[in-house]
């Protein structure tokens, strides 16, 4: 969890709230020359956080040793829909929709779509469009290229965010994502390695 923000940003922006205790647990056997190099025994960490609202939210971060198609995406389960993360990195996201009651039988029936990611390169100067796609991007063909959807780093999200920051310099304000929320979404990855080598003890999340 050291290398926890791109698994724990997306929950505290979502929640509008800040992490304020986590329980984590650590799985499996690390190689020994990772271990010495990167100081962590596990090559899985799950952790439970607990945000100031009151909501719960949890993330999985395995690197090493495990069997599994790459993946850094996230899962949110609402009473009305669900957003579900495609099985590979690369893959579109599921929505779940759960419709209202239908007669007096058991239940209640849902529908599942896959839905490809959208790219929000309109909310960027047009110079940046490029950025969101990556290698993707064909300059003979450039509204083509945008409208495949994200194809950069982090799924186009590099041009947005260095954008916000450049443009808070500009316009002299804070950042949208400034240091208390930086700080806090990166302190609580630290405090969930420190869980996990306390056998899943709650660690306190300090307030920045």
């Amino acid at each position: 969890m050291w290398y926890g923000t791109h698994a724990i940003g997306p929950m505290v922006v979502l929640s509008g709230s800040r992490i304020c205790r986590v329980n984590a647990f650590g799985s499996g056997t690390m190689a020994e020359e990772l271990v010495r190099r990167y100081g962590n025994p596990f090559p899985v960490e799950s952790a439970l956080f607990e945000f100031a609202n009151g909501l719960k939210g949890e993330a999985t971060r395995s690197l090493f040793e495990t069997a599994r198609m790459y993946q850094e995406g996230m899962f949110v389960y609402g009473s009305k829909a669900s957003f579900e993360w495609g099985f590979t990195d690369g893959d579109a996201p599921i929505i779940t929709h759960l419709h209202e009651p239908a007669g007096v039988g058991r239940g209640r029936e849902t529908d599942c779509a896959v839905t490809p990611m959208p790219n929000y390169y309109a909310d960027l100067p047009e110079p940046l469009w490029r950025f969101t796609v990556g290698d993707n991007y064909d300059p003979l063909n450039p509204q083509d290229s945008l409208k495949v959807g994200a194809g950069a780093g982090h799924h186009g999200s590099h041009a947005h965010l260095v954008h916000e920051f450049v443009m808070s310099c500009v316009e002299e304000r804070k950042p949208w994502i400034d240091e208390h929320l930086g700080g806090n979404i990166t302190a609580a990855g630290l405090c969930a390695h420190e869980s996990a080598l306390k056998n899943g003890e709650p660690v306190l999340v300090p307030t920045f």
